[in-house]
């Protein structure tokens, strides 16, 4: 859904402010290995503090599918994006997203339990200039590119601790636990702009809500993302009922991508 939640790069492809999740626009520096490292000491550390009454993000849990939505920014809509939720035969799932109106493309395949194994990001900057990024996560490393169109790709090659989820689908491994109101989660992600990130949230209400591809009983998520820019809040509406779908996603800027179709 971040850049990318899931949309977040769609509205920074537009000129908005989204920050890089999901930046999908995840960005153009790689952290040093110490830092990444320290990173992941404070991880580890905040993570024997918090309860975790989840469980585990099990793909399973989610509807396989093509997903279309709209994102609006101040009641008025600025793109439109596909998302696609498939189960591959080897038993691993692929999730990719496309913009419509934007040259922008996403892929992110992981485990069902979202160990991450590989991502892919493509998208047109607002400086007019295509940024590309592929990403290989083996033996708790990511190695990899990342690097604007007519300029020296830069390397990557960084230490994840265990439980690291790609950052592009943060989302779909909040919706995949066990949504019972006042369960609270704890799991980092990864992205080369901000590198290893802490995520906490919250299962905070169930609720009735109505987007143009109808009326669903949801059950919102409120989680946080603290990067070294600064923490992100996000918001997602899940359907109640599994095999469960996003329905809606509010992001940090202000804007929102709500559910249109389902093919």
């Amino acid at each position: 859904m971040k850049q990318f939640s899931m949309f977040a790069t769609v509205a920074a492809a537009s000129g908005g402010s989204v920050p890089s999740r999901r930046s999908m626009t995840r960005g153009s520096g790689v952290l040093s290995f110490a830092v990444l490292l320290a990173s992941t000491a404070v991880g580890f550390l905040l993570g024997a503090s918090l309860e975790d009454s989840s469980g585990s993000s099990d793909a399973g849990r989610l509807r396989a599918g093509r997903f279309e939505y709209r994102t609006l920014k101040a009641g008025s809509e600025i793109a439109k994006f596909t998302v696609t939720v498939e189960k591959l035969g080897n038993g691993n799932f692929r999730f990719t997203g496309e913009a419509s109106g934007f040259n922008q493309k996403w892929e992110s395949i992981a485990t069902p339990l979202f160990q991450p194994i590989s991502a892919m990001l493509r998208m047109q900057r607002k400086d007019g200039k295509m940024y590309s990024m592929n990403l290989k996560y083996e033996r708790g490393r990511v190695t990899g590119s990342q690097g604007k169109e007519s300029a020296t790709a830069e390397s990557i090659d960084s230490q994840v601790p265990p439980g690291t989820v790609d950052q592009r689908i943060d989302w779909a491994s909040a919706l995949a636990r066990r949504l019972e109101i006042g369960n609270k989660f704890a799991f980092t992600v990864y992205d080369p702009d901000t590198g290893v990130s802490r995520v906490t949230g919250e299962v905070a209400q169930a609720e009735r809500v109505e987007v143009p591809a109808g009326t669903f009983d949801t059950i919102r998520v409120v989680y946080q993302i603290a990067k070294s820019k600064g923490t992100e809040r996000y918001e997602v509406l899940a359907s109640k009922s599994e095999p469960r779908l996003m329905i809606r996603e509010d992001f940090p800027d202000g804007t929102t991508s709500e559910l249109i179709g389902i093919k």
